[in-house]
């Protein structure tokens, strides 16, 4: 029981290691770009993480099926990839 509960605590925080490394990733990439975008992206990524934050009770009462975070991140990726490149860093990024 002891050993199935840390493999369990490891493996939710290696996800949730890797979630805030992929988030930090988009923010110093919105920042290269060109336009509104960068703004607008960041604004997407502060209400993502506060989302997430909110919604930590929950998932650890394992009561929501339906997460407030999943429209945010919707959006942030919509948004993150709809980007029109206009500059060269915008083609490298």
């Amino acid at each position: 029981m002891v050993v199935n509960v840390k493999a369990d605590y490891t493996e939710v925080k290696l996800v949730a290691m890797k979630e805030a490394n992929k988030i930090e990733d988009m923010f110093i990439d919105s920042q290269a770009l060109s336009g509104p975008e960068p703004t607008q992206l960041q604004s997407l990524i502060q209400t993502y993480i506060s989302t997430v934050i909110d919604e930590w009770p929950t998932i650890a009462d394992q009561k929501g099926s339906a997460l407030p975070s999943r429209e945010p991140v919707q959006e942030l990726t919509s948004s993150f990839f709809s980007h029109d490149p206009t500059t060269e860093n915008d083609l490298i990024i």
